[in-house]
């Protein structure tokens, strides 16, 4: 290539913190290639790097200038630095953070924000952005580590994960209730948070799913005024739950579940998030 590759740039520029995830979601496969137990760098592991990229962005012959992070985080970044008290147990659930955030759970949102703060300011940094997706059902559980998340971390854009907002998709789903996602949003626009955008990411034609339930979600958007751009139509994925909620037709306790297997089913589901996509 002749001209600078945007992904290129992104990754030279960002930080990974950390590895796995607890979440459990039922249609993602990051725990079975990277673990469920979340594995997390050292705060000294990821300042010393923070501190060595100014040199490394740095053309040759130039002298280093401060580095500008665009982002700072894992799959789920304030995830970094989470553990189990009951480590070394046996445990049953298949999610650390549904139906409820396990009371075993550390995952401590000042020490992450802390954590953002002294690579703020290092001198071979210029800024520090977290483009990673964030557990918003996590971040409300300290809401003034929240604050100082949201007044001095996100740029402009902020990358969340309600995937739907009907409850029993969501309990397919293994995500946290609407009513979780719609008290993120009133918290993320409060009066200091003007200037400031939520990328959600949704899912059509998830298991469980019809076209009234579409409606409603696409609904919702509308009555806001908000046109949503992050919409995939559900995939089945390989050693996940939701792809076998999929091909046999019933969720996990055996009851029959609505699933779109035609492409114009799965199609009349995904325009009402994306009505670009409908065939003309």
């Amino acid at each position: 290539y002749r001209q600078a590759v945007p992904a290129l740039e992104m990754l030279a520029t960002s930080i990974t913190t950390h590895r796995g995830c607890g979440g459990g979601c039922s249609f993602c496969s990051l725990a079975l290639h990277q673990g469920r137990r979340v594995s997390s760098r050292s705060e000294a592991s990821i300042l010393g790097e923070a501190a060595s990229l100014a040199g490394l962005l740095a053309k040759p012959g130039s002298r280093p200038r401060p580095a500008a992070l665009s982002d700072v985080g894992a799959a789920t970044a304030n995830l970094w630095g989470a553990k189990c008290r009951r480590s070394n147990e046996k445990c049953g659930r298949s999610s650390c953070l549904w139906p409820k955030i396990c009371p075993h759970l550390t995952a401590d949102q000042k020490s992450w924000v802390s954590l953002l703060k002294k690579i703020r300011d290092l001198k071979e940094v210029k800024q520090v952005r977290v483009a990673s997706g964030v557990r918003y059902d996590l971040a409300l559980g300290d809401e003034k580590a929240l604050a100082e998340f949201l007044d001095n971390f996100v740029g402009g854009q902020l990358k969340v994960a309600p995937e739907h907002l009907d409850a029993e998709i969501l309990r397919l789903m293994r995500k946290p209730g609407p009513e979780v996602f719609e008290k993120f949003m009133e918290f993320f626009f409060r009066p200091s948070g003007t200037g400031r955008y939520v990328i959600p990411y949704l899912i059509s034609a998830f298991p469980g799913s019809d076209p009234a339930k579409m409606k409603a979600l696409a609904g919702w958007f509308h009555r806001r005024h908000w046109r949503p751009r992050q919409v995939q139509a559900f995939i089945p994925t390989p050693g996940t739950v939701a792809t076998a909620m999929y091909y046999a037709g019933v969720d996990e306790k055996g009851r029959p579940v609505a699933v779109a297997r035609s492409d114009r089913e799965r199609q009349a589901q995904h325009s009402f998030l994306a009505p670009s996509s409908q065939k003309r």
